[in-house]
């Protein structure tokens, strides 16, 4: 039994077939929609960058220090990603994280 019902434009019209067969499969892996699929790569995409900039500001980061950003909200990574600029060492990011909470 399908989750979602099929449309009867779906058996004859490829565009809506092809948009019932999207939405399933996006269901299928845990999705609402391709929105959050969207939403799900913008926010790793600004947890990769974020990374990458501290670790070339700061000469590296420690596990520790990585597990804990990959922990951050959106609004708080945005922060972070305004900030870190600001950071001379990890000790400065470890503050800032503790300010922040």
């Amino acid at each position: 039994m399908l989750k979602n019902p099929l449309p009867v434009e779906a058996l004859y019209d490829p565009q809506a077939a092809h948009e019932v067969a999207l939405r399933n499969l996006l269901q299928r892996k845990g999705y609402a929609s391709l929105e959050a699929v969207r939403e799900q790569g913008k926010a790793e995409g600004e947890l990769g960058l974020v990374l990458r900039l501290l670790d070339k500001r700061l000469g590296g980061l420690t596990p520790a220090l990585a597990a804990h950003i990959r922990q951050l909200v959106s609004g708080q990574l945005n922060a972070l990603g305004e900030a870190l600029l600001d950071f001379g060492q990890e000790r400065d990011v470890w503050a800032w994280l503790t300010i922040k909470k």
